[in-house]
């Protein structure tokens, strides 16, 4: 009897050490694996974080911005309105260019349009990242080809 006796008892102190057991390693599991959400969760979010740095910064202008190297055109890349002021005198400068080179009767004009779109662009680096100095170096570029040569 007192041997059954005993036997019960380590027989439920085994079971005891085994619910014990299995709660712990339910718990390490559990802490495990809301390590592995939050460190998982931060790694997303990090890459959001950049992702959604690099992509806002920067829109579509006429040069590379990856490869600007003065405060002004960083700036440009930076600003949708400048960015887009930039586009669309690019794209006036071109057209302009190559309707004079077709017309083929303009080289002195074309000489003159070459030289001083390198001079305005010399004038627009000097305002040195001023939002209006930049604005206005543009508008002021694009009345010149706008009045002067169409």
């Amino acid at each position: 009897m007192i041997l059954q006796k005993e036997s019960l008892e380590t027989n439920n102190r085994m079971k005891n050490y085994d619910r014990h057991l299995m709660s712990a390693e339910k718990r390490t599991s559990e802490k495990l694996k809301i390590k592995h959400r939050l460190w998982l969760s931060s790694y997303l979010l990090m890459g959001l974080f950049f992702s959604q740095g690099s992509m806002a910064t920067q829109y579509a202008t006429s040069f590379d911005c990856a490869a600007a190297n003065t405060v002004t055109e960083q700036v440009i890349c930076k600003d949708q309105k400048l960015a887009s002021l930039d586009l669309k005198l690019s794209q006036e400068y071109n057209e302009l260019v190559n309707n004079m080179k077709k017309s083929g009767n303009h080289q002195k004009n074309l000489s003159y349009l070459l030289v001083s779109q390198e001079k305005w662009k010399k004038e627009k680096i000097q305002c040195k990242g001023d939002n209006f100095c930049i604005t206005d170096a543009y508008g002021k570029r694009l009345a010149e080809l706008g009045a002067c040569y169409h």
